[in-house]
Order: structure tokens, then sequence, then C-alpha cells
């Protein structure tokens, strides 16, 4: 509610948090429980008939659905640009547990945090490697950005040409 600045929970919209969390702890993905949602036929959040996966990682993650309180995830660093950046430790972050009434219960919070850390990313030799792609192509995890210092990523596109061959072109992209 914006006049007196209190969370108010929309039943509806409740049934399908918990619905997104119960098919995660049933082993479902995100890729998964976005089909589920399409069969049910559930709008997504800004009342679009597709859902998008990180769109179902992020409701995952956020600590509001268990009433907790996470301030400043974000930061602006020039007052002049209004440019929002990510808080990646930059700035000091605020936590507050138990702030407001949750949709999730503590249990199940738990359960989905310990289930979506495992399948996500490991720390290996120092370096954050997703578990699943690490080593899915010869130059997987190999490949590292001078800019950013992050992995490429493997990309491919197929096309015909006008005497209606296939072509095939693999490329590796920050």
């Amino acid at each position: 509610n914006s006049k007196n600045k209190t969370l108010n929970i929309c039943n509806q919209e409740a049934e399908i948090v918990k619905k997104i969390f119960n098919w995660y702890l049933e082993g479902l993905g995100s890729t998964f429980i976005v089909k589920k949602l399409k069969e049910e036929n559930i709008k997504s959040p800004k009342g679009k008939d597709n859902w998008q996966p990180s769109v179902i990682k992020g409701m995952l993650r956020n600590v509001k659905y268990v009433g907790d309180l996470c301030g400043q995830k974000y930061f602006t660093n020039d007052p002049i640009t209004h440019i929002k950046r990510i808080n990646r430790g930059e700035k000091p972050m605020y936590y507050v547990s138990n702030h407001h009434l949750g949709i999730i219960d503590r249990d199940t919070w738990d359960k989905v945090q310990e289930i979506y850390n495992e399948r996500s990313n490991k720390i290996k030799d120092g370096k954050i490697y997703c578990k699943k792609y690490s080593l899915r192509y010869p130059f997987s995890s190999k490949i590292i950005c001078n800019h950013c210092r992050r992995n490429f990523v493997r990309r491919s596109t197929k096309y015909k040409n006008k005497d209606n061959i296939i072509h095939k072109h693999i490329y590796w992209v920050c």
C-alpha cells in the first residue's frame, strides 16, 4: 500500500508464488516451471502469456517472499547520470529478517535456496564455474575476456545461401 507504505499480500498472486516454489521443490527447473504456468494459463507478473525462466529464478531468490528485506541491492554511483548498478560489495547492504508477513514459510525457503545453490555455480581453483556447462565444449570456461574477466560463451548460427546450402557458424563471445 503506497499510502501507509506497507506490503500487502494479494492472495491470487500468492498462490502462484507458492505453486512455483512447490514445483521447484518437486525437482522442476525454471524452464519446466514456465511450461507448467503456460499449461495452466497463468499470466506473468506483467500480464503476458509467456513467462521467462529468468523471472522464475528471480522469484526463487527474492527474499521478500519469505518475509525478509534486503536494502541497497542497487546503488547510484553518479548523481548526474542516475545509472543504477548492482551492489557487489561496493556499498554496505542491509538485511532484515522477519520484516513483514511472508508468502513462503522459512523451511520451504531454506530448502529452495539449498537446491538452487546446489544446482548453481561451483567454485573451482578460485574461479566460478557452472557445473552443467563448464565442460560442454572444448573451449568452455577456458577463454576469458580481457576487459571484464568473464568466460566467453559458445554461440552458433545457421543460414541458407542463395543456392539453398545451409551454413553453420560457431563462434565465442563475451
